[in-house]
């Protein structure tokens, strides 16, 4: 077994080449590994087939070849790899599977990697092959969020809205961000400008500011007021009364006199 001979001049039997092998005794020639099988060493006497994440595309293999990274192969004895499918990747050779892309990202055919969701987008499935576009006036903060966490110019994330609903919120999406016009008395229906700076995108209520002028009583107060003296509130983030309030202003609206001031 083993080894050979085609010739009956022959004194000795021929080992076998590398690729082929010999299982009985006696033999005139040697049989070539079949596809999906190997055979590393000179005069063998049985192939053995590729382990999972190898395979063998051809006759007379000497070594199997390793799946590359996007490919992968469960079985044994294989004559291709398998291609990753949308939602997972494979980023090492001779895998035997494929990984499930998380939450905030998602992959197309044959990937090596998950890719992060783009901003302004979400996906919150495992296993996902797309993105989903933030509805209006929603947003994100960045790329690869799981949801929408964040709202649009002029709008502003309701931090209390997001900690009574949590998970129904991102089902329901316009009862997060509210419009920062909803914020001031009066005035915010000519120009809201004037009492919040909602210029940029990614506002949250705790850290909403204030306009110089303007009032609010704490950081989750969903209501913001005129002073009754405009040089009286500094506006800001903060909610302090010593910083919301001018030097010697105190209380409600920062409308009175702290201790020594008149």
């Amino acid at each position: 077994p083993g080894t050979f001979a085609n010739e009956t001049s022959l004194a000795e039997c021929t080992p076998c080449a590398l690729g082929h092998f010999s299982p009985d005794p006696g033999s005139l020639f040697c049989l070539a590994a079949q596809a999906g099988h190997s055979v590393a060493v000179e005069g063998a006497t049985s192939e053995e087939p590729c382990l999972p994440g190898q395979f063998a595309t051809g006759s007379a293999s000497a070594n199997c070849s390793l799946c590359t990274p996007g490919k992968y192969q469960p079985h044994s004895g294989q004559t291709s790899c398998r291609l990753s499918e949308p939602g997972h990747y494979v980023a090492e050779f001779a895998a035997t599977g494929p990984v499930a892309c998380p939450p905030g990202t998602y992959s197309a055919t044959g990937a090596t990697e998950c890719t992060p969701c783009p901003k302004n987008t979400f996906n919150n499935n495992w296993n996902s092959s797309s993105c989903t576009s933030c509805p209006s006036p929603t947003t994100t903060t960045g790329p690869g969020k799981s949801y929408c966490d964040a709202c649009v110019q002029s709008y502003v994330w309701n931090t209390l809205e997001w900690k009574r609903t949590g998970e129904e919120t991102l089902i329901n999406h316009n009862v997060q961000c509210e419009a920062c016009c909803e914020r001031c008395e009066d005035l915010c229906d000519q120009d809201d400008s004037k009492c919040v700076a909602c210029d940029d995108a990614g506002l949250k209520l705790e850290t909403l500011e204030v306009k110089a002028g303007w009032w609010r009583a704490e950081k989750t107060s969903l209501k913001v007021y005129k002073c009754l003296y405009d040089d009286s509130c500094r506006g800001g983030t903060s909610v302090a009364t010593t910083d919301k309030c001018s030097n010697g202003h105190v209380g409600a609206l920062c409308g009175a006199c702290a201790d020594n001031y008149d």
